[in-house]
């Protein structure tokens, strides 16, 4: 498994308690946080995010620290490096940035990593963030498959087999 915008874990856990917990699973994110929490999170003396902190801290505290291999990157770079070292994945759940042109690159960057027959889905389809609408809606458009809504927020498609 592979989750774009980890933030402190709670996606992580989700969907770790609903696989086998002898899965391997890489959270992508550079723990910095963006700017709708910027004035929001707490730092260290020298004024420095402890998102990353609290994230694995939390992840500790799950006993899931044998699942979970951190990547502290930004989203397209995390990519990069996970082709690099030739992971392939079942499930990848994005939930990085929420604009149209990030989220569109993260699509774009992590459907590769798919497994066929695999899952890619996110959250935040949402009247809220008409980015990540707008991206979903194109990718899925460029790649032939439509993606499918639940829950009113989360999106996911299924890579066909090639």
């Amino acid at each position: 498994m592979i989750i774009v915008g980890t933030w402190k874990g709670a996606s992580a856990f989700n969907m770790i308690s609903a696989a086998d917990k002898n899965c391997k699973m890489y959270c992508v994110d550079t723990w910095l946080c963006s700017n709708e929490h910027y004035d929001s999170i707490s730092r260290d003396d020298d004024g420095y995010p402890c998102i990353f902190k609290e994230f694995w801290n939390n992840v500790k505290s799950m006993n899931y620290d044998n699942i979970i291999t951190p990547i502290t990157l930004p989203s397209v770079d995390g990519a990069k490096l996970l082709e690099k070292m030739g992971v392939k994945a079942d499930v990848i759940y994005i939930d990085a940035a929420h604009d149209y042109k990030n989220t569109k690159a993260d699509l774009d960057a992590y459907w590769s990593l798919l497994k066929d027959g695999g899952i890619f889905m996110g959250d935040d389809f949402s009247i809220d963030w008409y980015g990540v609408i707008g991206a979903v809606q194109q990718f899925s458009f460029e790649v032939g498959i439509p993606a499918k809504v639940i829950n009113n927020k989360t999106w996911y498609m299924i890579k066909k087999s090639q």
